[in-house]
This record gives C-alpha cells, sequence and structure tokens, in this order.
C-alpha cells in the first residue's frame, strides 16, 4: 500500500470520527420486581447485573431549534447496587445506584419476613430518577457545538407473586415509563438553542427468587419495548440477568 493511499485513509477516518461525536445515554432494561414487602425495620443491600441500552442521541439540524433523534441503540451489561428497607409492614422505599428511587404498597399477602407455602401477593410500585446527565462536542456545519442533556424517568409496576415453596418465590410485574429529556445547545458563533428528547418504556418482566438464609439469588427475565415520540427509531429487548441480596 502506497503512502499517499494510507494518508488518504488516515484523513478520512479521522474526518469520520469528528463528525460522529454525539450525545450519549444508558438505559437499564432489567428490573428485579419483588412483590413481598420486605416487613417493618427489615430490608436488604444488593448488587446485580443489567442489560442496558446504550443510546445516541442526534440533533436534527434541519430544523430550528433542533429536536434530538434517538438512533444506534446497542445493548450492553452493567453493574448496579443499592438498598432497600420496610417502612411499615407492607410499604417499602429502594436506593440504588444509578440514581433509582422506588416506593412500594403491598395490596394482598404476607410480607416477605412473614411468607409461607403457597403465599399470594399483589403490590403496586412508583418510582423515578436520573438515568444519564451528558456533555460532549457535537460536531456539525464544520462548527464544534457544545451540547448538554439530563435524561430523567419515572415508572409504574403492578407486581404479583406466589411461593410453590417456602424457599423460593416466583414473580412477574408489567410496567410503563416515562423517559425525559431537557438540555441545551450553544454553537461557536454563541447561538443557543434548547433541546427536548422525550419516549417511553413499556414491557413485563418475570423472575425467579431463592432465600438461603440471610441471602437471597435472583434472576430476571425481562421484555421491554422502547419507543420516542419525535418518532426515531424505536426497538423491543429481550434481557436476562441476576442479582444478589443480603437481608436483614
Amino acid at each position: 500500500m502506497s503512502y499517499r493511499l494510507t494518508f488518504l485513509i488516515v484523513l478520512v477516518s479521522l474526518f469520520l470520527a469528528s463528525c460522529s461525536t454525539v450525545l450519549q445515554s444508558r438505559i437499564r432494561l432489567n428490573r428485579f420486581d419483588n412483590p413481598e414487602a420486605h416487613g417493618k425495620g427489615h430490608g436488604e443491600f444488593f448488587a446485580q447485573t443489567s442489560r442496558t441500552v446504550s443510546v445516541t442521541h442526534v440533533p436534527n439540524i434541519d430544523e430550528d431549534p433542533p429536536r434530538l433523534n434517538a438512533v444506534d441503540l446497542k445493548q450492553r451489561h452493567a453493574w448496579s447496587a443499592g438498598w432497600g428497607h420496610g417502612l411499615m409492614e407492607r410499604w417499602d422505599i429502594q436506593l440504588s445506584y444509578p440514581w433509582l428511587l422506588k416506593t412500594k404498597f403491598q395490596i394482598l399477602g404476607s410480607s416477605r419476613k412473614a411468607a409461607k407455602k403457597n403465599n399470594f401477593s399483589l403490590s403496586l410500585g412508583l418510582g423515578g430518577g436520573l438515568m444519564e446527565s451528558v456533555a460532549d462536542d457535537i460536531e456539525f456545519d464544520e462548527d464544534s457545538n457544545r451540547g448538554e442533556m439530563d435524561l430523567q424517568m419515572a415508572e409504574a409496576s403492578l407486581m404479583l407473586g406466589w411461593r410453590p415453596w417456602e424457599f423460593m418465590l416466583l414473580s412477574g410485574s408489567v410496567f410503563t415509563q416515562d423517559i425525559s429529556g431537557k438540555g441545551k445547545l450553544q454553537t461557536e458563533t454563541d447561538a443557543k438553542y434548547k433541546l427536548k428528547q422525550n419516549g417511553g418504556t413499556g414491557g413485563w418482566s418475570a423472575g425467579l427468587h431463592v432465600f438461603m438464609g440471610s441471602f437471597i439469588l435472583s434472576g430476571d427475565y425481562t421484555r421491554s419495548d422502547v419507543r420516542w415520540s419525535n418518532g426515531a427509531k424505536h426497538q423491543s429487548y429481550d434481557s436476562f440477568a441476576g442479582r444478589v441480596a443480603i437481608r436483614y
């Protein structure tokens, strides 16, 4: 290969790289919904793996102000950890990182500390948090533009469960999430634009929870449909993940 051809390939690669810097965020897919409340004064510390969707947000510069289109959705693995606690016998809170706060109220069945064989449980859940805060340089029109965006989420879920044996819980849930992003774009000429991104996720999950003394091993399957209100690319995902928890 001649040095001229090599030099041309390098120049083209640098050009493509300079034009591909965009805003990126991640959506966590797995849920690990458990319909049984911890019980007042009881709780757990947990660590879990999850499938995530990496989303590239690209400003549509043909509009004024530019809106965001979501493209290039890719699946990856990620870890998260958190803490759950029973405020009352049937009312829990859960805090995890990346930052997500959930609350759950159990309508039917016994709480986890009192659950026996054939316990049937039904719960309602609400939650929300900061999914990602992203900032990066965006190249278009031969200018270097600075973009920033906060991506937030609010959700509601319905959870149910059944214990075929005292040491095992089968669970399922249906859920819906609203995703909203707000940010700004500033060009080299100091022109400023507001950026917005709206979407949502809906689906269902199924889980298996095995109780081994103070330890809980859980597996989760989640079917998620990710959609965007601006008509950009959307897709459905099947994801499996695991969790280990220590309860108190």
